[in-house]
């Protein structure tokens, strides 16, 4: 019997599926490009992403397979170059899952190698087997973790967020900066919203389909307020603001702060973890009919692998990663849902205007900007 969500959980896991690595970078660009160009663009974002994560629930619902690869053979390879598509989209979806994840394993050890005072090795090993083991055990088990998880970070940003208020330390400019650091924190915005894997599940396994839209605008207007309540506390009260802005957080104030921050850390990079490794087993299994706890080993083991062959960086990473993601989206999401669109019988979430030539145009330039931001350097 297929295991469903209910609204509550498919909200968490919507919100846990964005909130991990991207959010992490925003602090330091905040205080590049000022705070007016940079609640603009979050506002946009998650309109943006809460269309396209609706796009995505709406395949899932018309989709016979559990993974968005599912749909593209479904609605949009042909009979005769279906098996040659697959094969190259499988190779293009692997290569951006497994960025993501290898980013996640990079951020968090990096954290948890601070914490507990032990090398880098040692520290993603521990990091890779904390995050894999509650993927192993299922849909429903991640989504219960994700309701745990996602509510110690709310706890935490709120408590940071008024700690912070009495530590002030730096005072952001309302407008700053080169205008090409607008395109790459527009982009890693977007990251800080990429829970579509996440809304793909979703679609398929909630309970009353009439709450998907609740359930992803509710789950990244989450993101959206942890967002920018963490950038706030960030700049506000670190003496220099860092890369990865949390550890600069944690370093100026200090005390209780410094504790949050690494665990905030490394709850938010887990909690990205899970759903995306997930996703990726269940493609693995789709793809070659191999068990689902063989593909888990693929699915997690992988991206460990590949940060021993190109430590380049965490914001390069997730740059990267938020890049590829763009391009699937133009290349094959939307031309699918266009597809889905045609069915006589197949259920819709979005109004018909959604398919309109301005609103889909708007979302091909939108992602096009994602790409180019995600190959720019910060000036």
């Amino acid at each position: 019997m297929k295991k469903q969500l209910s609204l509550r959980e498919s909200i968490f896991m919507i919100a846990g599926g964005g909130i991990g690595a991207g959010i992490l970078t925003i602090p330091f660009l905040m205080n590049k490009v000022g705070l007016v160009p940079t609640i603009f663009l979050l506002l946009f974002a998650y309109l943006l992403s809460a269309l396209v994560h609706t796009i995505v629930a709406e395949l899932a619902i018309n989709t016979n397979g559990l993974q968005m690869l599912s749909a593209f053979k479904e609605y949009l390879f042909t009979k005769k170059n279906t098996k040659v598509m697959t094969i190259i989209f499988f190779i293009i979806m692997s290569i951006m899952i497994f960025s993501n994840l290898s980013a996640y394993i990079i951020g968090g050890s990096e954290v948890l190698a601070n914490i507990l005072n032990v090398d880098i090795l040692y520290a993603r090993f521990i990091f890779y087997m904390v995050s894999a083991v509650i993927v192993l055990l299922g849909l429903k088990t991640i989504a219960k973790s994700e309701i745990v998880s996602v509510s110690v970070i709310i706890l935490i940003t709120m408590v940071g967020f008024i700690i912070s208020m009495g530590n002030i330390n730096n005072y952001p400019n309302l407008v700053n900066g080169h205008y090409s650091n607008y395109l790459v924190i527009f982009s890693l915005l977007m990251f800080c919203f990429s829970s579509e894997f996440t809304a793909f599940q979703v679609g398929h396994y909630i309970e009353d389909k009439k709450n998907i839209k609740k359930a992803i605008f509710g789950g990244l207007l989450i993101n959206m307020l942890v967002t920018i309540i963490l950038s706030l506390s960030i700049v506000y009260a670190s003496k220099e603001v860092t890369e990865v802005g949390i550890v600069g957080w944690g370093d100026s104030v200090g005390g209780i702060v410094g504790v949050m921050s690494s665990i905030f850390v490394l709850i938010a990079l887990i909690d990205s973890f899970w759903i995306m490794s997930y996703s990726m087993a269940n493609i693995v299994v789709d793809e070659t009919k191999m068990g689902f706890n063989v593909s888990w080993i693929i699915a997690s083991l992988i991206p460990l692998l590949l940060t021993f062959l190109n430590d380049s960086g965490f914001m390069n990473y997730i740059k990267y990663a938020s890049g590829a993601f763009s391009i699937v989206i133009i290349i094959m999401l939307i031309p699918t849902f266009i597809k889905v669109r045609k069915g006589k019988n197949n259920l819709k979430v979005l109004p018909n205007y959604v398919t309109s030539k301005v609103v889909i145009i708007l979302i091909i330039i939108s992602y096009l900007l994602v790409a180019v931001g995600s190959l720019i350097e910060v000036v």
